[in-house]
């Protein structure tokens, strides 16, 4: 999916709205593939938002309308409660040289409201709970925001998400699963679908959470991307599951699949090495806030943006440990999905096409793997452009800070 167009920096065109794909009938849809996706540049996101550097920032990607244009929000530092900020956009460029810098347009610090928290009678959430996805539902008018502690080590079923209001500028939540469902299969984000998918095979259902992929602690966890439906009935998500891979290791036949490039160290045992060229998600595998839901009205796709370990993967001091990681595209048919809702597939039977990627980037070697990453994706229906955050991806003052790449949808 990767190509180089014209290195100058150019504007974005305005949008008139937001709007829904054009046609309406589901058999219209084929399955949209990676070398459907051109790059055409990327720009800088800002240093500095509500007080904080922008460096070491963890958060997804949300896209929304204001006075006809798009407009991006995303996360600052996670020491300060990844405080929310909204950026224009400046225009693209493909050569990393020539990459526009982007300003603060709004500052949304308190979108929280120390609502974001591990269940409903702690504490707000500190430095040690991330942000990891965002959604603008602009039906709504609301920012939705999900998150989780790094390191859950008494693998608790926290709450997960809540959301602020942008009309009224109330902040609601926590919300938890509800379930048994466990919040680590749920922590990454929030979707929505298109009115007429929801309709056919959903029961209406338009809001869709989850993610997946590996997280501290893994075992309540899921081995692979994930994606729920909810209700959203008071504070329970009561999530239903369209896709799913249950981390347990006598499950193991039931983890997503991806390239066998990687073999697994002698005593970590919650991994599986590959069988021949049969690979299978393995420790370290990440999503967090890295997903989308594509619909052009002609093709569609859900698709997660994964950073994969590579070679001899091993835990040790410091935690895990591999020979380097890559960037893989998972697009699953959303058809496949249908399947699971219907209950005439199993959520763990989905099959992705898995198209390997390399993304441009001023950071230097030592900033390379889990903390260079797509940590959130967003898709603009009326420009046909889809919008991926990368952190740490360049440098100033010793300092790496997020860039935004920008493909068109075709």
């Amino acid at each position: 999916p990767w190509t180089r167009p014209k290195r100058s920096p150019r504007l974005l065109p305005p949008v008139v709205a937001p709007g829904n794909p054009p046609s309406q009938t589901p058999s219209d849809r084929a399955l949209l593939r990676a070398d459907d996706i051109r790059y055409e540049g990327s720009f800088r996101m800002p240093t500095f938002a509500c007080g904080w550097t922008t460096a070491w920032s963890s958060a997804g990607l949300a896209l929304r309308h204001v006075a006809g244009r798009v407009r991006l929000l995303t996360g600052a530092h996670v020491y300060g409660g990844s405080p929310i900020y909204e950026v224009d956009l400046p225009g693209v460029a493909a050569s990393p040289a020539h990459w526009p810098l982007t300003t603060v347009a709004q500052e949304h610090c308190d979108a929280y409201q120390d609502r974001r928290r591990l269940a409903p009678d702690t504490e707000p959430a500190g430095a040690d709970v991330w942000t990891h996805g965002l959604h603008f539902d602009e039906a709504a008018n609301r920012l939705y925001w999900s998150y989780g502690d790094v390191y859950n080590a008494d693998a608790s079923n926290d709450s997960v998400m809540g959301y602020t209001d942008f009309g009224s500028g109330q902040a609601y939540g926590p919300f938890g699963s509800g379930s048994d469902v466990h919040s680590q299969r749920i922590r990454g984000g929030v979707l929505r679908v298109p009115d007429w998918y929801a309709a056919r095979y959903l029961n209406g259902h338009q809001l869709l959470i989850g993610f997946g992929g590996y997280y501290n602690i893994i075992g309540p966890g899921s081995m692979g991307p994930t994606l729920f439906t909810t209700s959203m009935a008071g504070a329970a998500l009561s999530p239903q599951p369209l896709l799913d891979h249950p981390a347990a290791v006598t499950l193991s036949d039931h983890w997503a699949l991806r390239p066998a490039n990687y073999s697994i160290r002698a005593g970590l045992g919650w991994g599986r090495a590959p069988d021949g060229e049969r690979g299978y998600w393995a420790p370290g595998d990440t999503i967090e806030g890295a997903a989308v839901w594509i619909d052009t009205g002609r093709k569609h796709a859900l698709m997660y943006f994964t950073q994969l370990n590579l070679e001899e993967i091993w835990y040790g001091n410091g935690g895990l440990h591999s020979g380097g990681t890559a960037s893989y595209w998972y697009t699953y048919d959303p058809l496949d999905l249908a399947k699971v809702a219907a209950g005439s597939a199993e959520a763990w039977e989905p099959q992705p096409q898995v198209t390997a990627v390399d993304y441009p980037s001023l950071a230097a070697s030592s900033e390379e793997g889990t903390e260079s990453r797509i940590s959130g994706a967003a898709y603009d229906s009326a420009t046909s452009r889809l919008f991926l955050l990368h952190l740490n991806a360049w440098e100033q003052d010793g300092e790496f800070f997020p860039v935004v790449h920008v493909y068109h949808v075709g």
